[in-house]
């Protein structure tokens, strides 16, 4: 009795993860369960965009992906993407089902090529731009980084409200926004908080 419990336990898993595919596989004309695989595509360049359709170029042999409302897009360092973003030559990593031998419908694709988020930028003013409001600081790593500031960007300095005109050359900034380490650049900025001047100790030689 006991054996026969578990093979009873087991098929009845079975049945509950073939039953909801079987009817996937009926609706869709697409494959029968048992032949659907995995795919998972490492490193694949991206070499056209139609709409919702992508076409790629792994291991020497080109593929279509499918793009569908339930595939996850991610830049590379995870936060979400969109197919706007995406462009020939990016490097791509796939993870979906295989509809054929050619055919690709994707659940999840990183790009690799965006590599943007999320983040806080410590440096000196070396440039500015009134007119197109974009400034430049060298940061830590003696990195030039362009910032972009809008409208909604908050200029800050001890807690009081500035504006663009109160960034001058030299100054120490911290800014916060969409880093683009690729670009080296800072958009979709929300904040800029300019940094209190440090006060020399030195004493005068007498």
């Amino acid at each position: 009795m006991y054996k026969l419990g578990k093979f009873l336990l087991f098929f009845g898993l079975v049945l509950l993860i073939a039953i909801p595919v079987l009817a996937q596989t009926e609706n869709d004309n697409s494959q029968p369960f048992w032949n659907i695989k995995p795919v998972y595509f490492y490193k694949t360049e991206l070499q056209n965009i139609d709409g919702q359709t992508l076409t790629v170029l792994y291991k020497n042999k080109t593929y279509t992906i499918l793009v569908t409302d339930k595939t996850k897009l991610l830049r590379n360092f995870g936060s979400k993407s969109n197919l706007k973003e995406f462009g020939v030559g990016s490097i791509l990593q796939i993870y979906g089902r295989r509809e054929n031998n050619t055919i690709i419908e994707a659940q999840l694709i990183r790009n690799k090529s965006i590599q943007k988020r999320k983040g806080t930028l410590v440096g000196n003013i070396v440039s500015l731009d009134t007119a197109t409001q974009k400034f430049v600081i060298k940061s830590s790593n003696r990195t030039n980084i362009t910032v972009t500031v809008d409208a909604t960007t908050k200029i800050l300095q001890q807690n009081t409200a500035k504006s663009f005109s109160d960034l001058v050359l030299g100054v120490k900034v911290v800014a916060t926004g969409m880093w683009d380490k690729s670009n080296s650049t800072l958009t979709e900025v929300s904040k800029v908080v300019i940094m209190p001047a440090i006060k020399s100790t030195t004493t005068p030689v007498q």
